[in-house]
């Protein structure tokens, strides 16, 4: 919306409106593809946090996450969890025998101390989470949506367009988990099949 002015309709992707939306890697592969007839085989991952060396890896798709980490010198032993992905928008990894996939770019190992553990409070209505949502959702109104299982609310509150870059947890002072509640409504509204 900042570069063309124009917005995805719910359900929509951005090529219905004219825009096609890539990170550098996925730039890097289509390139690959064009000049050299090679499909996605491999990525560069970066492997990070509380590892022995802390380094960026290309490797095959399909590599366990173990010999990643086995490939780093191993976890530290302060390390607490390890993440899947990004600090926002990753993910709990709780196997080390899970593949890497080509949509994943990160490996990130926290230590105790980087993983506070809050206690949720009752929401205090401060509107942190609505100014900070980049599609402008209402989190605090999706969360008691979902509460109620309202899923006609849940689809008027528009929590299809959530893109669970996890702001609306960050700046949440009661620390409600609105990113994960919006994931779990989504998959209310889905169709079932």
């Amino acid at each position: 919306y900042a570069l063309t002015g124009r917005t995805v309709k719910m359900g929509g992707l951005p090529l219905d409106i004219g825009v096609v939306v890539s990170n550098v890697g996925t730039c890097h592969a289509l390139c690959r593809a064009a000049y050299e007839g090679r499909p996605i085989v491999d990525r560069v991952v970066t492997v990070g946090g509380c590892v022995q060396n802390p380094a960026n890896y290309l490797v095959r798709i399909g590599t366990p996450v173990e010999w990643l980490l086995d490939t780093s010198k191993g976890l530290l032993p302060e390390t607490k969890m390890l993440i899947y992905g990004g600090p926002m928008m990753g993910t709990p990894l709780y196997d080390v025998n899970y593949p890497l996939v080509k949509n994943n770019n990160a490996l990130l190992a926290f230590a105790k101390a980087d993983v506070p553990v809050y206690q949720e409070t009752a929401c205090i209505r401060c509107g942190r989470c609505v100014r900070t949502c980049p599609m402008g959702l209402m989190p605090s109104l999706i969360e008691t949506a979902y509460k109620m299982k309202d899923v006609d609310e849940l689809k008027s509150l528009k929590v299809n367009l959530c893109i669970e870059c996890g702001c609306c947890s960050y700046v949440c002072p009661a620390r409600r988990q609105l990113v994960v509640v919006n994931k779990l409504a989504k998959s209310l509204i889905a169709p079932k099949k």
